[in-house]
């Protein structure tokens, strides 16, 4: 989990850089919304942690997610769903890993197909804000000769 947090540090802090505090300031809705989902995620599986560490680190766990998703969210659409998608997968792993839901293979799947696609969107996202002017179906330029 600890690599995985360092991860959404990273994420907040690259879509800090592209202005996203101010953007959020401007639509302070999607804070709320993702809190109250970071808390709900909480309060479900918190009578399922017998483990007093993870009752100390995944509500701040919770906190990254949710704040990996506003930053992006604010920042580039694609990135924002991809951290929401990120947000979901990790969701399903603590509702199975707590045993709030059952743990399926249809349930592994779905986390597995929900993190590649929050990966896929996030690096797309966030490419797009280091280069603004590339479009991705943009023709690939010829190699001078």
């Amino acid at each position: 989990m600890a690599s995985f947090a360092l991860a959404h540090v990273c994420f907040i802090s690259w879509f800090v850089s592209h202005d996203a505090v101010a953007k959020l300031r401007a639509r302070p809705v999607i804070v709320v919304v993702l809190a109250a989902a970071a808390i709900t995620l909480v309060a479900l599986v918190w009578g399922g942690i017998d483990d007093p560490v993870v009752r100390t680190v995944l509500p701040l766990y919770a906190l990254l997610l949710s704040g990996t998703a506003a930053t992006a969210l604010a920042t580039d659409r694609t990135a924002g769903l991809g951290a929401v998608l990120f947000l979901v997968s990790d969701a399903l792993i603590a509702l199975t890993e707590f045993h709030r839901l059952s743990t399926t293979t249809a349930s592994h799947v779905a986390i597995m197909v929900l993190y590649l696609a929050a990966i896929a969107l996030l690096t797309i996202g966030g490419a797009r804000l280091a280069h603004p002017g590339v479009r991705a179906d943009a023709p690939t330029p010829e190699p001078a000769s």
